[in-house]
Protein backbone atom coordinates (compact mmCIF):
# COMPACT_ATOMS: atom_id res chain seq x y z
CA UNK A 1 0.00 0.00 0.00
CA UNK A 2 0.93 3.53 -0.70
CA UNK A 3 0.91 4.94 2.55
CA UNK A 4 2.97 2.07 4.13
CA UNK A 5 5.87 2.67 1.49
CA UNK A 6 5.48 6.38 2.30
CA UNK A 7 6.39 5.65 6.12
CA UNK A 8 8.44 3.65 5.39
CA UNK A 9 10.96 5.94 3.37
CA UNK A 10 10.00 8.65 6.23
CA UNK A 11 11.35 6.26 9.11
CA UNK A 12 14.18 5.47 6.96
CA UNK A 13 15.44 9.32 6.24
CA UNK A 14 14.43 9.64 10.39
CA UNK A 15 16.70 6.75 11.24
CA UNK A 16 20.01 8.50 9.06
CA UNK A 17 19.41 11.35 10.56
CA UNK A 18 20.03 9.72 13.92
CA UNK A 19 16.90 8.94 15.30
CA UNK A 20 15.10 5.78 15.96
CA UNK A 21 11.84 6.17 14.12
CA UNK A 22 9.21 2.92 12.65
CA UNK A 23 6.48 3.69 10.11
CA UNK A 24 3.86 2.66 12.71
CA UNK A 25 5.63 6.73 14.30
CA UNK A 26 4.32 8.53 11.34
CA UNK A 27 1.38 10.21 12.12
CA UNK A 28 -1.24 12.49 9.82
CA UNK A 29 -1.08 16.37 11.12
CA UNK A 30 -4.09 17.80 12.32
CA UNK A 31 -4.08 20.71 9.21
CA UNK A 32 -3.20 19.19 5.59
CA UNK A 33 -1.35 22.53 5.29
CA UNK A 34 1.53 21.33 7.52
CA UNK A 35 2.03 18.44 5.42
CA UNK A 36 1.00 15.03 4.17
CA UNK A 37 2.56 12.92 7.60
CA UNK A 38 4.36 13.63 10.47
CA UNK A 39 6.69 12.74 13.08
CA UNK A 40 6.73 13.96 16.23
CA UNK A 41 10.01 14.42 18.10
CA UNK A 42 9.07 14.27 22.18
CA UNK A 43 9.87 10.65 22.60
CA UNK A 44 13.07 11.61 21.12
CA UNK A 45 13.45 14.64 22.23
CA UNK A 46 12.92 13.28 25.95
CA UNK A 47 15.35 10.68 25.39
CA UNK A 48 18.27 13.36 24.37
CA UNK A 49 17.35 15.73 27.17
CA UNK A 50 16.67 18.74 25.04
CA UNK A 51 13.59 20.17 23.82
CA UNK A 52 11.30 18.81 20.58
CA UNK A 53 11.98 22.18 18.85
CA UNK A 54 15.49 22.45 19.44
CA UNK A 55 15.59 18.55 18.00
CA UNK A 56 13.16 19.09 15.08
CA UNK A 57 16.03 21.95 13.73
CA UNK A 58 18.89 19.87 14.29
CA UNK A 59 17.54 16.87 12.51
CA UNK A 60 15.69 18.95 9.63
CA UNK A 61 19.24 20.38 8.58
CA UNK A 62 20.49 16.73 8.45
CA UNK A 63 17.40 15.45 6.56
CA UNK A 64 17.38 14.62 2.71
CA UNK A 65 14.26 13.77 1.04
CA UNK A 66 14.15 10.06 -0.87
CA UNK A 67 11.74 8.37 -2.25
CA UNK A 68 8.40 9.40 -2.17
CA UNK A 69 8.76 12.33 -0.12
CA UNK A 70 9.47 15.28 -1.88
CA UNK A 71 10.04 18.13 0.81
CA UNK A 72 10.92 18.29 4.92
CA UNK A 73 10.38 20.86 7.24
CA UNK A 74 10.70 21.65 11.13
CA UNK A 75 7.43 23.08 12.36
CA UNK A 76 7.81 22.98 16.44
CA UNK A 77 8.13 19.45 18.03
CA UNK A 78 7.42 18.17 14.54
CA UNK A 79 8.61 17.18 11.38
CA UNK A 80 6.71 17.46 8.47
CA UNK A 81 6.99 15.87 4.93
CA UNK A 82 5.52 16.82 1.85
CA UNK A 83 5.12 13.36 -0.63
CA UNK A 84 5.65 13.97 -4.56
CA UNK A 85 2.18 13.44 -5.99
CA UNK A 86 3.62 12.50 -9.47
CA UNK A 87 5.44 9.35 -7.71
CA UNK A 88 2.51 8.71 -5.23
CA UNK A 89 0.36 8.49 -8.42
CA UNK A 90 2.46 6.52 -10.40
CA UNK A 91 2.76 4.20 -7.39
CA UNK A 92 -1.34 3.73 -7.43
CA UNK A 93 -1.73 3.23 -10.98
CA UNK A 94 1.39 0.62 -11.05
CA UNK A 95 0.07 -1.15 -7.81
CA UNK A 96 -2.14 -4.01 -8.49
CA UNK A 97 -3.96 -6.19 -6.54
CA UNK A 98 -2.97 -10.10 -6.10
CA UNK A 99 -6.09 -11.18 -7.46
CA UNK A 100 -7.96 -8.74 -8.78
CA UNK A 101 -10.67 -11.18 -10.50
CA UNK A 102 -12.06 -13.81 -8.24
CA UNK A 103 -12.63 -12.75 -5.38
CA UNK A 104 -16.13 -13.47 -4.48
CA UNK A 105 -15.92 -16.55 -7.40
CA UNK A 106 -18.12 -18.90 -6.38
CA UNK A 107 -20.49 -17.09 -3.53
CA UNK A 108 -24.07 -17.03 -3.85
CA UNK A 109 -24.74 -13.69 -2.85
CA UNK A 110 -28.92 -12.06 -2.40
CA UNK A 111 -28.52 -8.85 -3.02
CA UNK A 112 -31.74 -7.23 -2.09
CA UNK A 113 -32.72 -3.70 -3.53
CA UNK A 114 -35.66 -1.40 -3.74
CA UNK A 115 -38.56 -3.11 -1.67
CA UNK A 116 -41.02 -0.63 -1.79
CA UNK A 117 -44.39 -0.54 0.44
CA UNK A 118 -47.13 -1.52 -0.81
CA UNK A 119 -49.11 1.26 0.39
CA UNK A 120 -47.05 3.84 -0.33
CA UNK A 121 -46.33 5.37 -4.47
CA UNK A 122 -42.35 4.64 -5.41
CA UNK A 123 -40.54 7.93 -5.20
CA UNK A 124 -37.04 8.79 -6.46
CA UNK A 125 -35.33 7.77 -3.03
CA UNK A 126 -36.83 3.95 -4.90
CA UNK A 127 -34.55 4.59 -8.03
CA UNK A 128 -31.59 5.55 -5.96
CA UNK A 129 -31.62 2.43 -4.43
CA UNK A 130 -32.57 0.74 -7.09
CA UNK A 131 -29.02 2.07 -9.06
CA UNK A 132 -27.20 1.32 -6.01
CA UNK A 133 -28.30 -2.13 -5.55
CA UNK A 134 -27.76 -3.15 -9.41
CA UNK A 135 -23.62 -1.33 -9.46
CA UNK A 136 -23.17 -3.45 -6.59
CA UNK A 137 -24.51 -6.57 -8.13
CA UNK A 138 -22.43 -5.28 -10.87
CA UNK A 139 -19.36 -5.41 -8.84
CA UNK A 140 -19.88 -8.39 -6.76
CA UNK A 141 -21.11 -10.32 -10.27
CA UNK A 142 -16.92 -8.80 -11.52
CA UNK A 143 -15.53 -10.36 -8.74
CA UNK A 144 -17.34 -13.73 -9.85
CA UNK A 145 -20.13 -14.09 -7.47
CA UNK A 146 -23.34 -15.55 -8.77
CA UNK A 147 -25.92 -12.49 -7.82
CA UNK A 148 -29.84 -12.90 -6.75
CA UNK A 149 -31.51 -9.83 -7.23
CA UNK A 150 -34.24 -9.57 -4.99
CA UNK A 151 -37.34 -7.48 -3.95
CA UNK A 152 -39.10 -7.88 -0.76
CA UNK A 153 -42.52 -6.06 -1.00
CA UNK A 154 -43.09 -4.59 2.35
CA UNK A 155 -46.62 -4.19 3.20
CA UNK A 156 -46.51 -4.45 7.38
CA UNK A 157 -46.33 -0.34 7.48
CA UNK A 158 -48.14 1.32 9.88
CA UNK A 159 -51.31 1.14 8.39
CA UNK A 160 -51.41 -1.99 8.13
CA UNK A 161 -50.36 -2.80 11.24
CA UNK A 162 -52.89 -1.32 13.28
CA UNK A 163 -55.41 -2.81 11.03
CA UNK A 164 -53.90 -6.16 12.27
CA UNK A 165 -54.25 -4.88 15.64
Amino acid sequence: MILDKARKDIAEIISKAGVDATPADIVFPPDSKMGDLSFPLFAAAKDRGVAPGKLAQELHAKLKPQGLVEKVEAAGPYLNFWLNRGEVAKNILVARPQNPRGLATGKRIMLEMVSPNNNKPLHLGHLRNAFLGESVARLLEAQGAKIIRTCIFNDRGLIVTKAML
